[in-house]
């Protein structure tokens, strides 16, 4: 039997957005049901799905509807967003997102620390709806 769990986090950015922010947390309890959960909401437009691991990890396994643009937040965070690699990342970001700020978009990564870093640097920066995303093997949710 497979469960989903899904929490609404609040978290205010005091001064980088209008209004408070939410960063959705869903949790699956295997990874097909996470696929096809992805899979069905990317297809209908409900939202937008980026894997943020690295490309070793991004190769061993993701859904058919991911796409990676790999973050490194040490880059973002300490050197700022003029660093050559986190350029890069709002570059790719920013022909991710389109134009379209509407469609919330949900970030994947192993363990959720860098997809929360990621959702963060998103509402700051793009100012987008970002929301976290996880499949976790072997955890009771």
């Amino acid at each position: 039997m497979s469960a989903t769990v899904i929490l609404f986090l609040p978290v205010l950015v005091v001064g980088a957005v209008p209004t408070p922010s939410y960063i959705s947390l869903a949790l699956f309890s295997d990874f097909l049901s996470f696929c096809i959960f992805v899979s069905q909401h990317v297809t209908s437009g409900a939202m937008k799905f980026v894997d943020v691991r690295r490309s070793d990890e991004f190769e061993v396994g993701h859904c058919k509807d991911s796409v990676n643009i790999v973050w490194d937040g040490d880059a973002c965070w300490d050197g700022g967003i003029t660093d050559k690699v986190c350029k890069q990342f709002i570059d790719d970001m920013t022909t991710f997102v389109d134009g379209n700020y509407q469609t919330p978009i949900f970030v994947h990564c192993v363990s959720g620390n860098r997809a929360s870093q990621v959702a963060m640097f998103l509402q700051v920066r793009l100012r987008v709806d970002a929301r976290v995303l996880l499949y976790q093997e072997n955890r009771p949710v």
